[in-house]
């Protein structure tokens, strides 16, 4: 059998249970009036260039069927991880199998290597790859993989980090991690990006870096990555999770039915 990197077994079902499908062809949700997607801020639909064909239930990536992601990326103690596992819920209750990519931080850490206002080239490569090597993990088995934290999510922090320490980067290394960020995020077909709001108190499920500057520095910076990379997202506020959970749900029946008005 085997193991997450934190010990638990990895669950594997076996074969997928899609629903039936078909040869619809997958279609692009359309933006709401108003949203974000009219000033470029919102990615819909998979921007897949490496697709070779279509399947049932996702992209099929040099043989392999990529699943549906969703990724939502932002500074510490923001609401990911919770909003993440609403969105596992809803999306099974359609009976889609859903996997998860969990926050990498602290295996970082437990290996040695630094995080937060500490990132290093290093830190931030193995926490990129590492992530890349967990996504392609679930790709046999799910019909939707859910990422807390996607590739670039990574890079802001390692910005955050250099900006807070006063140090400038290594312009090889730097352009090394902004073209794996940039590549690898044409596997995510929705991103959210939660905003920082400090009138809400940090959570007390684990211990939590508290230190407000370079918070704000990694919500601002990673904003800057997704924009500078020219990758697409909707924010996710703090008081929006329902809103998003349907739009997020509605998106991924779509996607899995070709049905614009997926019931949810």
């Amino acid at each position: 059998m085997r193991h997450l990197d934190d010990g638990r077994p990895a669950h594997h079902p076996g074969p997928r249970r899609r629903p039936h499908l078909g040869s619809t062809p997958h279609r692009r949700l359309p933006p709401r009036p108003g949203t974000p997607a009219t000033t470029g801020h919102l990615r819909v639909g998979g921007r897949c260039r490496a697709v070779r064909k279509r399947g049932d239930g996702g992209a099929v990536v040099s043989g392999v069927e990529r699943p549906l992601t969703i990724a939502v990326t932002g500074a510490h103690s923001t609401g990911k991880s919770t909003f993440l596992a609403r969105l596992a819920h809803r999306l099974r209750q359609h009976d889609l199998e859903v996997a998860t990519v969990a926050d990498l931080g602290e295996q970082a850490q437990q290996i040695g290597l630094p995080i937060l206002h500490s990132h290093t080239y290093t830190s931030t490569l193995w926490i990129m790859t590492r992530g890349i090597s967990n996504e392609l993990a679930t790709w046999p088995h799910a019909d939707v993989l859910l990422v807390d934290r996607p590739v670039p999510d990574a890079l802001g922090y390692y910005l955050a980090a250099l900006i807070y320490r006063g140090e400038t980067p290594d312009p090889t290394l730097l352009g090394h991690l902004r073209t794996l960020a940039a590549q690898h995020s044409m596997h995510y077909d929705l991103i959210f990006r939660t905003e920082l709001d400090h009138t809400v108190p940090l959570g007390t499920n684990k211990a939590r870096d508290d230190n407000i500057r370079y918070r704000r520095l990694a919500d601002h910076h990673i904003a800057t990555v997704l924009h500078d990379l020219g990758i697409g997202y909707e924010l996710l506020a703090i008081d929006g999770h329902d809103t998003a959970i349907t739009r997020a749900t509605a998106f991924t029946l779509t996607q899995h039915t070709g049905d614009d008005l997926a019931t949810i």
